[in-house]
């Protein structure tokens, strides 16, 4: 009897709906049946009495509540809880004394009148009669929660935009401030900086030698506290590749690179392709520093390895694109290139005539080059003829200076420049198919960040962030098909050691005078060795038998899914507490219940929204190795789960 009183009052409370015909009404059509329809079936709630489905708080409480609560909490509440019912995101509309929201999809009404009192009328189960079903007071105690949820649930989905992985610190910041506050004090934070100098004391020949720069820039990356200048850095680093494979660099150099994008991450994108440009690592991946004219020398020429990735790769893309970043046609119907080979030949031309910087310093194999000082000109290597590339000509007998100088203002000032650049950045940060309106959002303030300046990077940052389609998904029971991306296999690896609050990176082999050893976790991305210029995934690869770009899906294959499933750092349980790691609360979680362990997994990792069918075979794998050490089963669970999907991608 309780079942089935219950069972009704939550249909007429949370299922009915306002009546509606088909199609769409106007205020005329809206007063015709609101007052055709005052009739209710007030018996039927007052005889299951919906106050005993309100929580038992004291009066002057649920009063306080209820003055948060306001019509749009009523509306948004429902729609997110029950969206085959009220789908969202209806707009309110008048007719007095109600507010309400009618949903053409289902026909359905949902409103409430200026006391306070909460309506619904439907088709179905009010047979076309209006009903009150209670007042905010009523439901102020369910939607605060639900407010506080949703606040908590953004708070978590913010941090894994903005970070490699939500810690307790950072959550804590970003409550306690306010997303945007929380990014300006980022904005204008000290950069920690990776340390390229440790390589002078580690002889080549040293087996740590070739692990130290991916090391290095995952220990920056886990315990930085200006994690949004390094979350940028390993965004641009991402399509402005320099490698330790295919090039042969050095990891003095690999590592003086990143340390040049973590400094040019919050300036102007103008100077960041200058430095690119003038930076020793990408003249020796890249050839710019053999870039000879014709002539200098028997059998010198141009390299055009440098001019044709600044632009394919770095700036404008190889199609014409319009500012929301979709492809320009021609009368036939097909792209428009941006460049061809004469463009390329003629701005390796321009970029001719610098050097790598010598060192005197014997030490290792700084000696070969300085990779902490920009290359520098050698004028006699410069081509002193004019030039013409992108529509524009350099005048001839201008200086090797002026020579790129005019080249990178003529990239800058290219249309395609705003929008390839923002929708590169939107989809490292936030997700990889960005409508082409939050492109065009984006671009016009790369164009002008609101004082006449072009190419502002902390204006660009703050409008990916803070756009509407990057916050959309911040309520969680607000679906997005195409929202979010896959979480890449660097992003894995840093979120599992931000998650145990690591104060470092834990190695299984530890040098004097730093962290220099080897990592306890394999990492199937490791920075700065990607396998040549065009990075660990294209931009614009597609899922298989879809129209959607998911560019990490291509690194998710058999060897990374068995590093996956396979890891165990807690193996190395010394590493883990000598670098700080708190695994003591995950080891009291897994010894008090399967479900305390399940619910320590949802809070860390999954938001608080780990699916009933995971929760289920997470209890059913906690309970799996119940005898087994702690280490087993803390690794076998946890890798387990962070296998899923519902991990896997970022949403």
């Amino acid at each position: 009897m309780i079942c089935n009183k219950l069972t009704k009052i939550i249909v007429l409370i949370l299922f009915a709906v306002f009546l509606n015909g088909c199609g769409s009404k106007n205020s005329s059509e809206d007063a015709d049946v609101l007052n055709n329809a005052k009739v209710g079936l007030m018996a039927d709630i007052n005889s299951a009495n919906l106050t005993s489905l309100v929580i038992n708080l004291p009066k002057r409480l649920q009063i306080d509540l209820a003055s948060t609560i306001s019509n749009d909490d009523i509306f948004n509440w429902a729609e997110s809880t029950y969206s085959s019912i009220f789908p969202p995101r209806e707009t309110n509309k008048t007719l007095q004394p109600y507010t309400y929201r009618y949903y053409s999809t289902t026909n359905n009404y949902l409103a409430v009148d200026q006391e306070g009192g909460i309506w619904i009328l439907g088709p179905n189960l009010t047979q076309g009669k209006i009903v009150q079903v209670g007042n905010l007071r009523d439901f102020a105690n369910t939607i605060s929660s639900w407010k506080s949820k949703i606040s908590e649930f953004a708070v978590y989905r913010q941090a894994d935009q903005v970070s490699f992985g939500a810690n307790t610190l950072l959550l804590a910041d970003i409550r306690a401030n306010g997303f945007s506050n929380w990014i300006n004090s980022q904005l204008s934070m000290a950069t920690t900086f990776v340390d390229p100098e440790i390589l002078r004391g580690l002889q080549q020949g040293n087996t740590n030698y070739f692990q130290y720069h991916p090391t290095e820039v995952t220990r920056v990356t886990v315990t930085a506290p200006d994690q949004l200048r390094q979350r940028v850095a390993w965004a641009l680093s991402q399509y402005i590749v320099v490698s330790q494979a295919g090039g042969a660099s050095r990891p003095y150099g690999l590592l003086h690179f990143y340390k040049m994008l973590q400094a040019q991450a919050f300036g102007n994108y103008k100077d960041l392709l200058r430095e690119v440009t003038i930076h020793p690592t990408m003249g020796w991946y890249l050839d710019n520093g053999k870039n000879i004219r014709k002539g200098a020398c028997e059998n010198c020429a141009p390299s055009e390895n440098y001019a044709r990735e600044l632009m394919q790769l770095f700036s404008i893309g190889v199609v014409q694109l319009n500012n929301d970043g979709t492809p320009k046609v021609n009368n036939l119907g097909k792209n428009i290139d941006t460049y061809g080979p004469n463009d390329v030949s003629n701005l390796a031309r321009a970029l001719t005539g610098w050097e790598y910087s010598q060192c005197s310093d014997s030490n290792t194999d700084q000696n070969l080059l300085c990779f902490n000082l920009p290359m520098k000109v050698k004028s006699y290597n410069h081509d002193t003829g004019s030039k013409t590339f992108l529509g524009t000509t350099l005048p001839a007998n201008q200086t090797t200076e002026k020579d790129l100088e005019d080249s990178l203002n003529i990239i800058f000032n290219h249309a395609n420049l705003p929008p390839f650049v923002s929708k590169r950045l939107i989809q490292h940060l936030v997700m990889s198919n960005p409508s082409s309106a939050y492109i065009s959002r984006v671009a016009n303030i790369f164009i002008n960040n609101g004082d006449g300046v072009r190419g502002d990077m902390k204006a660009v940052i703050k409008a990916i962030l803070l756009d509407a389609e990057a916050r959309q998904g911040d309520d969680y029971l607000v679906t997005n098909a195409i929202g979010g991306k896959i979480r890449e296999p660097f992003l894995f690896t840093t979120a599992f050691y931000r998650a145990l609050d690591c104060k470092n990176l834990p190695v299984s082999d530890t040098y004097i005078p730093k962290y220099t050893g080897i990592q306890i976790m394999w990492n199937g991305q490791p920075p700065l060795a990607a396998s040549n210029v065009f990075s660990f995934y294209s931009p614009d690869h597609r899922a298989a038998k879809s129209s959607l770009l998911s560019p990490e899906q291509t690194m998710m294959l058999a060897p990374e899914y068995n590093r996956r499933f396979g890891s165990n750092p807690f193996y190395n349980e010394k590493e883990l507490r000598d670098a700080g790691c708190n695994v003591d609360s995950y080891y009291s979680a897994l010894n008090s219940s399967a479900e305390v362990a399940v619910n320590y997994m949802d809070t860390k990792f999954f938001k608080e929204t780990m699916s009933s069918e995971l929760r289920a075979v997470g209890l059913k794998l906690a309970n799996l190795k119940s005898n087994e050490n702690i280490q087993n089963r803390a690794g076998f669970l946890m890798f387990s789960l962070l296998s899923s999907s519902e991990f896997g991608s970022i949403k």
